[in-house]
Order: C-alpha cells, then sequence, then structure tokens
C-alpha cells in the first residue's frame, strides 16, 4: 500500500495493493483514473490541503486517519504515514507514504464505545433503584454493590468490595 503523489494531487506511483484497496484493476488504472486525489479518495477533501500544509512544514505525518473512497464510491477507513520528499534545495519533490486500511478496527472501537455507553446507563438505571442490588462472583466476593446496597448494608462501595459474603454480620 505504498504510493507518491505529486503536490498538484496527482499520484506518481501506486503499488497493486493500494491499487486494489480502493477497488482499482491495477496501479496504472489507478494513477490513470484519480486525477485529483482529494475531491476523488476523500470523503473531507480539506484533509488533503491539511496535510500538505503539514508537509511543507517540514512534519512527518504518523498514523493520520481519514475516511476515504474507493473506486466504486464505498467507503473505508485509512491509517497514513506520510513524508515529503525534497531536493538539494529544500522545495518539495514530491510525497511518498504506506496507507493501510484500519476499517475492521474502528468497527471494533465504534462497537466498544456503543457497549461502553450501554453499560453506563445500565449502571446508571441500577444505581437509582430502590431496591438493594449486589452481585456476588462464586468466591462470595462482591462484583458489584448499588447504592441502596451500601446503605443498606451499612458499608461503603470500597469497603464492600474488599469482604466477602459471609464476612458481612447477618
Amino acid at each position: 500500500r505504498i504510493f507518491q503523489s505529486k503536490v498538484d494531487v496527482r499520484f506518481i506511483s501506486v503499488n497493486p495493493a493500494k491499487s486494489r484497496m480502493y477497488g482499482f484493476e491495477s496501479p496504472e488504472e489507478m494513477i490513470a483514473d484519480v486525477t485529483d486525489i482529494a475531491a476523488q479518495l476523500y470523503v473531507e477533501p480539506g484533509l488533503r490541503m491539511d496535510l500538505q500544509s503539514r508537509l511543507e512544514r517540514g512534519e512527518k505525518i504518523t498514523n493520520f486517519e481519514s475516511l476515504d473512497y474507493r473506486k466504486d464510491k464505498s467507503t473505508f477507513w485509512t491509517s497514513m504515514n506520510l513524508q515529503a520528499i525534497r531536493d538539494g534545495y529544500g522545495n518539495v519533490q514530491y510525497y511518498e507514504g504506506i496507507v493501510e486500511d484500519i476499517s475492521s478496527r474502528k468497527k471494533v472501537e465504534a462497537e466498544r464505545k456503543q457497549a461502553e455507553e450501554t453499560l453506563q446507563m445500565f449502571q446508571y438505571s441500577i444505581d437509582q433503584a430502590r431496591d438493594a442490588i449486589f452481585w456476588i462472583n462464586p468466591e462470595g466476593g462482591f462484583q458489584y454493590v448499588n447504592d441502596k446496597a451500601c446503605r443498606s448494608l451499612g458499608y461503603t462501595r470500597d469497603e464492600l468490595m474488599l469482604l466477602r459474603l459471609w464476612d458481612i454480620d447477618p
């Protein structure tokens, strides 16, 4: 997924893995068809301009994430490492980099975030319950207690987490 691109938004070269990742049959097809990288590949074309200004300042860019378009206009997430190649006078000749498809990782991150939000809502609901609720692990230790359970048993949550069921005065 290696590439080189001109400052004027065209590719100089792409390897076969990159062209396949973006839905092209060959590197030659991708180089011929993509005449404006920002407009054709970035869901947010302004990101290309941001990258260019950062590269002009001499920054090497690592792990730059963006939502990109494939040839068929479907979208996928990428992470890119990119640098400017300069001539002996310091003028930018072209950019080169490596891009990776991170769609699977982004999907897992979104699912984890949704699960955490659901868990927080569930925990808030349990904490607000009128009944004492506690979960005990197989060894008799407290796994979770709500506020009502703490008040009913006369312990703080931290104290209960250090105790086992049989440590509580019957």
